[in-house]
């Protein structure tokens, strides 16, 4: 049985229990290689007996793909942790300029991780589309609260403008690659992904298309395949934003997924030995 002692083995505990939950077979070692760090030290950490450094805190919040806010919090309690055992207390006073570009690294982080964002941003470009909580929510098959605060980090991001009691669609805002986490991209595709596999059981075959091919293919025609599919993409999104709007009632989601299914063949072929007697 865990001894909890310390809010850092708490929550590591309750996400090896989601875990679980999800996968009666998932183990205390899966986890431990899932995080990067030994099994023997997740044990001792679990149990009490043994303290995170901080660099063990870094690859642990990565693996859990933590957002901004998420990782500073968990790597506060760690130093916390830390400091309390040396004796002395942490005191940190943010100041609002501090406070407001957390804030903003974390909406960032959500408008790329959350597929709401996007799709009301889509969902503008309908016939009959109101900026109303309710309205969205029920178009997007989400809660009034969750249509709520994806509305107004939207307009915290600038990607949303509010004049009065008008609300409009920012054409200019433009979000760089590389103020993009990779947690965040990865999160938003497991989500879209989520959502394929629920349209696969509740849409019918003329509402949505969901096909694949298997393949054996030679690793370096793959970046050829990418920019194939890339271009498709690119030419798909041209000529659909041609549409007028009022021929628009829906909102759909285009996406690919090329990836390997076997595992990766590091062998190096053997070199037969030659006869000496030939």
């Amino acid at each position: 049985m865990l001894k909890e002692t310390n809010p850092t083995a708490r929550y590591l505990s309750e996400q090896l229990r989601i875990r679980t939950e999800k996968n009666a077979r998932y183990s205390l070692r899966a986890f431990a290689q899932n995080l990067g760090i030994s099994p023997g030290e997740l044990s001792e950490v679990l149990n009490g007996k043994r303290k995170l450094t901080f660099k063990n805190g870094l690859k642990i919040s990565t693996a859990l793909g933590h957002s901004p806010v998420e990782a500073e919090n968990f790597l506060g309690l760690i130093k916390r942790e830390w400091a309390a055992r040396a004796g002395l207390v942490l005191a940190e006073e943010i100041q609002p300029a501090e406070l407001e570009r957390r804030i903003l690294t974390e909406d960032v982080f959500h408008l790329v991780s959350d597929w709401t964002c996007f799709a009301i941003v889509n969902l503008t470009e309908t016939k009959g589309f109101r900026f109303d909580h309710a309205f969205i929510a029920r178009r997007l098959g989400i809660t009034v609260t969750e249509a709520k605060l994806a509305l107004d980090r939207l307009i915290r991001i600038g990607l949303v403008e509010v004049t009065g009691k008008k609300y409009s669609v920012s054409r200019d805002f433009i979000l760089a690659p590389e103020g993009v986490p990779s947690a965040a991209v990865r999160k938003f595709h497991t989500q879209i992904l989520e959502k394929a596999g629920e349209a696969l059981v509740s849409q019918s075959i003329h509402e949505r298309d969901i096909a694949g091919i298997t393949f054996a293919i030679d690793p370096s025609d793959i970046p050829g395949v990418q920019k194939e599919i890339h271009t498709f993409i690119d030419r798909l999104a041209t000529r659909l934003a041609k549409a007028p709007q009022q021929k628009k009632t829906e909102v759909y989601h285009f996406e690919t997924a090329l990836f390997r299914l076997t595992s990766p063949n590091t062998k190096k072929p053997t070199t037969a030995k030659k006869d000496p007697r030939s």
